[in-house]
């Protein structure tokens, strides 16, 4: 059996996507404001730029 690769059934899979950060109810703003932080700092370094797909 051949193994199925997703582009063989897909070829081209052009839809958004997105995610979530989910915390316990309560969580402290401080805390918040950190992960937040964070995720923006991770999403606009030149590593994700560079390998986040780019549409044409």
């Amino acid at each position: 059996m051949r193994p199925l690769s997703l582009n063989s059934v897909y070829p081209v899979l052009d839809k958004p996507i997105g995610f979530a950060l989910l915390g316990p109810a309560g969580n402290p703003h401080n805390t918040v404001e950190i992960l937040c932080d964070g995720v923006a700092m991770a999403l606009a370094s030149k590593d994700v730029i560079d390998a986040a797909p780019t549409r044409e």
